[in-house]
Protein backbone atom coordinates (compact mmCIF):
# COMPACT_ATOMS: atom_id res chain seq x y z
CA UNK A 1 0.00 0.00 0.00
CA UNK A 2 1.39 3.21 -1.08
CA UNK A 3 2.25 5.94 1.76
CA UNK A 4 1.09 3.31 4.66
CA UNK A 5 3.67 1.40 7.11
CA UNK A 6 2.68 -2.06 7.43
CA UNK A 7 3.27 -4.52 9.77
CA UNK A 8 1.50 -7.98 10.81
CA UNK A 9 2.17 -10.09 13.74
CA UNK A 10 -0.38 -12.43 15.96
CA UNK A 11 -3.05 -12.84 12.95
CA UNK A 12 -3.45 -9.01 13.42
CA UNK A 13 -2.28 -6.48 10.65
CA UNK A 14 -2.09 -2.42 11.44
CA UNK A 15 -1.48 0.18 8.52
CA UNK A 16 -0.54 3.57 9.38
CA UNK A 17 -0.83 6.62 6.85
CA UNK A 18 2.74 7.78 6.39
CA UNK A 19 1.37 11.15 4.63
CA UNK A 20 1.99 14.44 6.86
CA UNK A 21 -0.13 17.18 6.85
CA UNK A 22 1.10 20.76 6.99
CA UNK A 23 0.20 20.54 10.52
CA UNK A 24 2.04 18.22 11.42
CA UNK A 25 4.84 19.38 9.51
CA UNK A 26 4.94 23.17 11.35
CA UNK A 27 4.38 20.78 14.83
CA UNK A 28 7.66 19.30 13.82
CA UNK A 29 9.60 22.31 12.82
CA UNK A 30 8.30 24.03 16.26
CA UNK A 31 9.07 20.99 18.19
CA UNK A 32 12.86 20.80 16.53
CA UNK A 33 12.87 24.87 17.36
CA UNK A 34 12.67 24.84 20.85
CA UNK A 35 14.77 21.59 21.01
CA UNK A 36 17.14 24.24 19.58
CA UNK A 37 16.22 27.21 21.57
CA UNK A 38 16.75 25.03 24.88
CA UNK A 39 20.53 23.68 23.79
CA UNK A 40 21.46 27.50 22.79
CA UNK A 41 19.88 28.53 26.98
CA UNK A 42 22.46 25.58 28.48
CA UNK A 43 25.35 26.83 26.45
CA UNK A 44 24.45 30.71 27.77
CA UNK A 45 24.52 29.28 31.04
CA UNK A 46 21.10 30.54 31.49
CA UNK A 47 19.26 29.78 34.71
CA UNK A 48 15.95 27.18 34.22
CA UNK A 49 13.18 30.27 34.85
CA UNK A 50 15.59 33.11 33.01
CA UNK A 51 13.21 34.92 30.45
CA UNK A 52 14.48 35.50 26.90
CA UNK A 53 13.84 37.22 23.77
CA UNK A 54 14.38 35.05 21.04
CA UNK A 55 15.87 36.38 17.43
CA UNK A 56 14.85 34.72 14.35
CA UNK A 57 16.16 34.76 10.61
CA UNK A 58 15.35 32.38 7.93
CA UNK A 59 12.97 31.82 4.70
CA UNK A 60 9.62 32.57 4.68
CA UNK A 61 8.13 28.99 5.68
CA UNK A 62 10.28 29.13 8.65
CA UNK A 63 8.91 32.81 9.94
CA UNK A 64 5.45 31.38 9.25
CA UNK A 65 6.19 28.70 12.17
CA UNK A 66 7.90 30.99 14.56
CA UNK A 67 5.07 33.72 14.46
CA UNK A 68 1.96 30.96 13.53
CA UNK A 69 -0.33 28.28 14.98
CA UNK A 70 2.72 27.33 17.33
CA UNK A 71 4.50 30.47 18.40
CA UNK A 72 2.84 30.68 21.69
CA UNK A 73 4.01 27.09 22.02
CA UNK A 74 7.24 28.23 21.34
CA UNK A 75 7.26 31.09 23.88
CA UNK A 76 6.15 28.91 26.38
CA UNK A 77 8.80 26.02 26.55
CA UNK A 78 11.36 28.13 25.68
CA UNK A 79 10.34 30.83 28.52
CA UNK A 80 10.56 33.77 25.63
CA UNK A 81 8.60 37.01 26.15
CA UNK A 82 9.13 37.49 22.17
CA UNK A 83 9.86 36.20 18.93
CA UNK A 84 11.22 38.78 16.94
CA UNK A 85 11.61 38.08 13.29
CA UNK A 86 15.08 39.93 12.55
CA UNK A 87 18.97 40.68 13.50
CA UNK A 88 19.97 40.16 17.41
CA UNK A 89 20.95 42.25 19.87
CA UNK A 90 24.74 42.52 19.75
CA UNK A 91 25.46 40.66 22.98
CA UNK A 92 22.59 38.03 22.51
CA UNK A 93 24.03 33.99 21.93
CA UNK A 94 23.71 33.39 18.21
CA UNK A 95 23.71 29.98 16.54
CA UNK A 96 23.30 29.31 12.39
CA UNK A 97 21.82 25.75 11.46
CA UNK A 98 19.68 24.39 9.27
CA UNK A 99 16.37 22.65 10.59
CA UNK A 100 14.44 20.55 7.50
CA UNK A 101 16.11 21.23 4.40
CA UNK A 102 16.58 25.19 5.77
CA UNK A 103 18.91 27.68 6.52
CA UNK A 104 18.03 29.46 9.70
CA UNK A 105 19.90 31.86 12.48
CA UNK A 106 19.02 31.85 16.21
CA UNK A 107 19.89 34.03 19.07
CA UNK A 108 18.91 34.42 22.46
CA UNK A 109 18.85 36.90 24.83
CA UNK A 110 18.75 37.24 28.44
CA UNK A 111 15.94 39.72 29.64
Amino acid sequence: MENYAVSLEGGYIVAVNGDLSDELKEEGLAREVVHQIQGMRRSANFDVTDRIVTYYQGPAEFADVMQGTFSDYIRNETLSDDLVDGEPSTDAATESTKIEGMEITLAVHQV
